[in-house]
């Protein structure tokens, strides 16, 4: 009887594993990008900086998590967008609105963190054409942008 209880114990938490989007163990994809306006197309007068990552696990989700302080005001949006360097791009995920909350994402005075699951990663993600944005009311088009590269 107990090591029925052990074997219930364990498959309890190798499914509450799988739920959790994923481990270090299975990861497939980790992308990594500095937020700075120099990064924006055009370039602003922004002094916001940040970090990002991007984390594709074997079953198909996607972790992102964003730490941006310095802002303009609060973020009206962030988003992951299809587009190379220099170029401006769909919106292809909305890190503000799509996804589950890992931790809740805070953005107030200026400070933005995001650390969120997503069910599925966008296509061709590891083929250097994507970058994390944030808007504000100042720079609606986008104040500072993360180039997405393989870390």
């Amino acid at each position: 009887m107990k090591r029925l209880s052990f074997l219930a114990l364990v498959a309890g938490v190798l499914l509450t594993a799988g739920c959790s989007g994923g481990s270090d163990d299975d990861v497939m994809l980790h992308l990594t990008g500095s937020l700075s306006r120099l990064n924006e197309v055009p370039v602003t007068t922004a002094t916001g900086t940040g970090t990002s990552q991007v984390t594709v696990h074997e079953d198909g989700t996607m972790r992102v998590q964003v730490s941006v302080t310095g802002l303009s005001g609060d973020a009206i949006g962030a988003h992951i967008h299809v587009g190379a360097s220099g170029t401006n791009g769909a919106i292809v995920t909305n890190l503000l609105t799509e996804g589950t909350e890992v931790t809740p994402t805070v953005n107030t005075g200026g400070n933005l963190t995001i650390n969120k699951t997503f069910s599925s990663a966008p296509a061709a993600l590891a083929d250097g054409t994507h970058y994390i944005n944030v808007h504000t009311t100042v720079n609606p088009s986008g104040e500072i942008r993360a180039n997405l590269r393989e870390d």
